[in-house]
């Protein structure tokens, strides 16, 4: 996945024109901790029932992609 991330961010990053503005850095997730939550949050949204309805909170908007 962070293969794909990057060539997607490169992409995106060229296409606009922000390469000097936008820099991408792929750190382990033992340096940004808190990255962790909206993949817990994420994770019970997408499992559904209990665990849906507990996170519902934390869930301002849903996005397809």
């Amino acid at each position: 996945m962070v293969g794909l991330d990057r060539r997607t961010v490169f992409a995106e990053r060229a296409r606009y024109g922000a390469e000097s503005r936008l820099t991408y850095v792929h750190e382990k997730a033992s340096h940004e901790p808190l990255l962790c939550l909206p993949d817990a949050i994420g994770w019970a949204h997408l499992r559904g029932g209990e665990w849906k309805r507990r996170a519902a909170a934390l869930v301002a908007a849903v996005h397809e992609v």
